[in-house]
């Protein structure tokens, strides 16, 4: 439940595998020039055999461990952000192009200061109470994947303080609000599903939805890509939080109207001399401030940035 691409680990879980696969590894890194993100998933099949499996030999016992070592540039006295979690499945039905999973992930993280990291004056909350204490968060689901498909259907049981899928896009943006910081969210359970249909190489869509018990809310909305068009790269990635609450709109009004509760990100690439390449990005957000009167609100972002780069593959 903290992954960055896939919005929750078990992305890495439920990738198609070879059958006779027993053991393997996965990592990330947010950037190769100045990386601050790094994590990675291993996973072991202690029970598999050379053939004649069945359920209890192709079950698998999977890690994960991610960190922020800067979470906040503007604080050189900062703890990282560490989320470490453990993961059991058990592959009902597998072939080269088809699985059926169950699985149940559970994943602890050090909730990151409310205060210091958001940059916002709270009297009312105690420096030693916001982070002395481990979050944790437990997931039992069921995935379907295929070779251009991938379903997912979770029941999540979370902590005061648990941020399920911290490491998404938005986390680099610095929205607090969508990970729940800027209220007392509250220990809490609810569903989480996510849909990633590749029915093309080069072209990828991804949607995913979340709702708990305390009636906070998220979905994503996310299209990517690369190839498809000789030299053109897009994508488009679109976060809101609490739908239909707090709003005079009914719920697909709300959906599409981009306040406070929302981000979007798009970008696009073009080769003009690959593999020099010009990059356009725009983003529409919000970030929370606090007045002069100590008063706490949002002040949008509306940012477009140019950029010429060289795309490299290895």
């Amino acid at each position: 439940m903290s992954g960055y691409a896939n919005h929750d680990r078990r992305g890495l879980h439920l990738n198609l595998r070879e059958s006779d696969n027993r053991y393997g590894i996965e990592t990330m890194v947010n950037d190769l020039g100045n990386p601050t993100i790094f994590g990675g998933r291993g996973f072991v099949r202690p029970l598999l055999q050379t053939e004649n499996n069945n359920l209890l030999t192709r079950f698998e016992i999977g890690g994960t461990y991610l960190t922020d070592i800067d979470p906040d540039s503007s604080d050189d006295n900062e703890e990282p952000l560490n989320v470490v979690g453990g993961d059991i499945g058990f592959p009902i039905y597998e072939t080269s192009t088809f699985r059926l999973d169950l699985y149940n992930d559970y994943a602890v993280l050090n909730p990151p200061s409310k205060i210091d990291f958001l940059n916002i004056k709270q009297t009312k909350i105690d420096d030693e109470e916001a982070t002395s204490e481990l979050a944790w968060g437990n997931a039992v689901g069921i995935g379907f994947a295929h070779t251009k498909a991938l379903f997912k259907f979770e029941y999540r049981i979370l902590s005061d303080g648990y941020i399920p899928g911290v490491f998404d896009y938005t986390y680099e943006t610095g929205m607090p609000v969508f990970w729940g910081l800027d209220n007392d969210i509250g220990a809490r359970q609810g569903v989480f599903t996510q849909l990633i249909w590749h029915p093309l190489k080069q072209l990828y869509f991804l949607s995913a939805f979340e709702n708990y018990s305390n009636n906070t809310s998220k979905i994503y909305l996310g299209v990517s890509e690369s190839g498809l068009i000789p030299r053109l790269g897009f994508r488009a990635y679109y976060t809101k939080r609490n739908i239909g609450h707090d709003s005079n709109n009914n719920f697909f009004q709300d959906l599409i109207d981009l306040d406070e509760k929302s981000a979007l990100n798009l970008e696009i690439r073009y080769a003009i001399f690959p593999p020099v390449e010009t990059i356009l990005i725009k983003e529409y957000r919000f970030r929370r401030v606090e007045t002069d009167d100590g008063i706490s609100e949002f002040e949008p972002i509306h940012k477009t940035t140019f950029m010429v780069g060289v795309s490299t593959n290895f």
